[in-house]
């Protein structure tokens, strides 16, 4: 007696498809778990001697949720801008997944700096602020090392370039 191991041809297709969802379903996990590139960018002109900065414009909530999670590392004038829904409300931010310790200032709707924290590395720690709409990360230190203080204003430049953002006090 001769035992057949082959298997039926509806057998065949349904392993082939479970492969391809398997294969479909790493590559999404693998896209989790890796840094937000795609985002509109935008240059910041920030302070009295101006100092350019480019950062990644987050506004969506899928963008603002992710953040900069994964990035390792950012370039010295390098950051993002999370622009939230609304009005000057309370907002929160945190470091999950985030491996590069981060300074945040949180800005109000009419431009003003409320507050500047500092957030460590993969922190799940909150870090909220009353009265903000705007918040803008950067390496850590790099307010204090610019001279960038509470109360400083970000506002559009005059040349109205919607590209450039002024920050002064």
């Amino acid at each position: 007696m001769r035992v057949s191991t082959r298997l039926s041809r509806p057998l065949r297709f349904l392993i082939a498809g479970a492969a391809l969802v398997l294969v479909g379903m790493s590559a999404w996990l693998v896209s989790l778990r890796t840094p937000q590139t795609d985002l509109p960018k935008v240059a910041l002109q920030v302070g009295d001697a101006p100092h350019q900065i480019e950062v990644q414009l987050a506004t969506t909530p899928a963008q603002i949720a992710k953040g900069l999670m994964f990035t390792r590392s950012l370039l010295p004038d390098q950051g993002m801008l999370f622009v939230f829904d609304g009005g000057d409300t309370k907002r929160c931010m945190w470091m999950k997944n985030t491996p590069i310790a981060l300074s945040i200032a949180f800005i109000a709707a009419d431009g003003r700096i409320r507050e500047i924290m500092d957030a460590h590395a993969n922190s799940h720690s909150t870090l909220c602020v009353d009265g903000v709409q705007k918040a803008l990360e950067l390496n850590q230190g790099w307010f204090k090392a610019n001279g960038v203080h509470v109360g400083d204003l970000v506002e559009m430049a005059a040349q109205g370039d919607p590209r450039w953002l002024l920050v002064s006090r």
